[in-house]
């Protein structure tokens, strides 16, 4: 597939996003030659005061950044509360435009909080940077979509004032996880499984995003967050969604997404009743991971935020009525890990075996941080008798990659440039996981459970999955 000629424009260039993802991202599409073949970064940020400084600091953090790629990257000092600033942007990429033969083609990334979204779009409109006459425009906006429903619709709308749906692109990282998108090619692809897959032989889901780290430098964000919005709103219920899902009909974004909303909308409403015997907060005091989290720095001394988020769902339709999906997010945890594990249930009728153990069969598709599947299944323990013990056939997923840090932004930015976009999120899917996050918000005022770091969180939350004797995957 041929690239088209694009400028990409960095807004906040000199930010963290930009340095450590973004950056080494596109040097590495640069590396495997998948860039446009006329192509331009110019970065956009208010710390460096000119290109020469901006490329000695990108020097200074990429000791292995080619020559050549920094040649593909322009700076400009800007401040977008600045309109002046905005026509010497618009000035600035007429000239690339001339120089560079990249024919009025666009990528606006806003990799900045999303309070500037607004003010941005409207000034790129404003001072006539969008003419789709003289090219293709896109613009790409970062998670979290909106902190509740009413702002996410508000954030989409300022968005649709300037550009089109399909030029908009929502990016969430975990969706081009190696191992999120195989979850989607193993359900679907996997008759053995395809068929299995529903409560006439599943038991019980069972969806773990676990962080060893505490909030650290995302101290302040987090503190006006909390696990659910940060977590919960896009990466569980986008593994929840995969894990699911009916079948699309094909492999378009669209086709795709609409599967993603059926689902989502067949979560169980539940009552404000409900959230006692339903939900567990938590926040972390001190342990050998992290300090007491009231205690870090730009944290309120009198915080109630949520560090750790357990749930119980239910889907009502007919695959998975009767199903129960338990889901956590925490940090400072006791190890890292994202997984799916899915309990199949027992095998009652076994008149074989009457009076052995059967255990029940468990396939835990672990995401992060080492990607692999595992099966666990009976079989006969050596010896004489009919003993019957557990034994896990394992999928090394992760043996066969390389380094996942930047992989993802890596298959997004492609994505965009190739214009796919099967892997972002569409409007009518945050609007619906909002919906169901907006509901848990609104119970979570209550003091939250503690604690320490390095365990796997409150004893609640192994309550919750005891109610119905159901236990954590801990292994």
């Amino acid at each position: 597939m041929v690239l088209l000629n694009t400028v990409f424009i960095l807004f906040g260039g000199t930010g963290d996003l930009a340095y450590k993802k973004l950056l080494p991202s596109l040097y590495s599409l640069h590396e495997k030659k998948l860039l446009p073949g006329k192509f331009v970064i110019l970065s956009l940020g208010r710390r460096m005061t000119n290109e020469t400084a901006y490329k000695n600091s990108i020097k200074n953090s990429f000791n292995n950044f080619t020559p050549e790629f920094l040649s593909l990257i322009r700076y400009l000092k800007f401040d977008v509360n600045n309109r002046n600033d905005y026509s010497t942007l618009k000035n600035v990429l007429e000239n690339i435009d001339k120089s560079y033969d990249t024919k009025g083609n666009r990528i606006f990334y806003l990799a900045l909080p999303q309070r500037f979204s607004k003010q941005i779009t409207l000034n790129l409109k404003t001072h006539k940077m969008i003419n789709r006459d003289k090219g293709i425009h896109k613009i790409v906006v970062e998670k979290p979509f909106g902190n509740n429903l009413e702002s996410s619709k508000k954030l989409n709308a300022d968005l649709k004032q300037v550009f089109k749906e399909k030029e908009i692109y929502r990016i969430d990282h975990y969706l081009a996880k190696e191992a999120v998108t195989n979850l989607f090619v193993f359900r679907f692809s996997n008759k053995i499984f395809s068929d299995i897959w529903s409560n006439k032989y599943i038991d019980s889901v069972q969806i773990t995003a676990a962080e060893s780290i505490g909030v650290e430098e995302r101290a302040q964000y987090y503190d006006n967050s909390g696990a659910v919005r940060d977590m919960v709103q896009s990466h569980i219920l986008q593994i929840l969604s995969l894990t699911s899902m009916e079948q699309p009909e094909n492999l378009s974004s669209e086709s795709i997404s609409r599967k993603k909303v059926e689902i989502l909308k067949d979560v169980k409403k539940f009552s404000d009743d409900d959230m006692a015997n339903i939900t567990v907060f938590g926040q972390y005091l001190k342990g050998c991971l992290a300090k007491d989290y009231v205690k870090e720095n730009k944290v309120s001394n009198n915080s109630r935020t949520e560090t750790y988020f357990a749930m119980k769902l239910e889907i009502e339709n007919k695959r998975w009525n009767g199903v129960p999906f338990y889901i956590r997010t925490g940090k400072g945890l006791k190890e890292k890990r994202t997984e799916v594990v899915i309990f199949f249930k027992e095998n009652l009728d076994n008149s074989l075996f009457q009076q052995k153990l059967c255990y029940p069969n468990v396939l835990t598709i672990t995401i992060d941080p080492k990607p692999a599947i595992h099966l666990t299944i009976n079989s006969k323990a050596a010896g004489e008798d009919y003993h019957i013990t557990q034994e896990k056939m394992e999928f090394c997923h992760s043996c066969q990659l390389e380094d996942d840090n930047t992989k993802p932004y890596e298959r997004l930015l492609y994505d965009i440039f190739k214009g796919k976009k099967d892997l972002f999120a569409m409007a009518d899917e945050v609007y619906e996981a909002w919906k169901i996050i907006d509901k848990i918000v609104l119970n979570s005022n209550n003091k939250p459970c503690y604690y320490e770091s390095g365990t796997w969180g409150p004893k609640e939350s192994d309550i919750l999955l005891l109610k119905q004797n159901k236990f954590w995957n801990n292994e």
